[in-house]
């Protein structure tokens, strides 16, 4: 029999050879959305690794040229363009990963560091904002929850995250984390 690992919601699955048997409703439950014929029943074990999952998007906001900037933006972020010429983003990362923060270069085979504030800032009109957001996971080890908002000239800038509650909490609070 094979064992079936499906990752939601990137439907990628890996197969492994082993055993029939059914897996416990807590470890399909918890550690993975589907598992078929099992192997913890038989006292083999695997290593279960999370990945953050994340998902993102932007405001509406105004830029100068929207040719100019969807050509600025990588292939990872999907630009919608509405018809009162305002755009907005959201993450077309496969891997789920949110903003991306490099960028892979083919002539050095390398990823390169990408700021995607300077990116848009260097598009927007002067009277708009941006704000990008982001909430992910990675299972339920921790949730993670930012907003940031920027004028054209970065001068102005403001973040908000939820983790910023436990500032205004007692020292040794514990945290939602794992």
């Amino acid at each position: 029999m094979k064992l079936s690992i499906t990752v939601a919601p990137l439907y990628a699955s890996t197969l492994l050879n082993t055993a029939s048997h059914s897996v416990g409703p807590f470890l399909t439950k918890h550690f993975m959305p589907r598992l078929t014929p099992g192997l913890f029943s038989r006292g083999l074990y695997l290593l279960l690794m999370a990945n953050y999952i994340a998902t993102c998007r932007s405001n509406y906001f105004k830029v100068v040229d929207v040719g100019k900037f969807k050509a600025a933006i990588p292939s990872s972020i999907h630009v919608a363009v509405c018809a009162d010429g305002t755009v907005f983003l959201c993450g077309d990362d496969p891997d789920g990963g949110g903003w991306p923060t490099t960028i892979y270069n083919d002539e050095t085979d390398e990823d390169d560091d990408f700021d995607l504030e300077e990116v848009i800032a260097s598009h927007l009109q002067p009277d708009s904002w941006c704000v990008l957001q982001e909430v992910g996971a990675e299972k339920l080890r921790y949730l993670v929850g930012e907003s940031i908002a920027f004028n054209k000239d970065l001068e102005q800038r403001f973040c908000v995250s939820i983790s910023d509650i436990y500032k205004h909490l007692p020292e040794g609070t514990s945290t939602c984390e794992y």
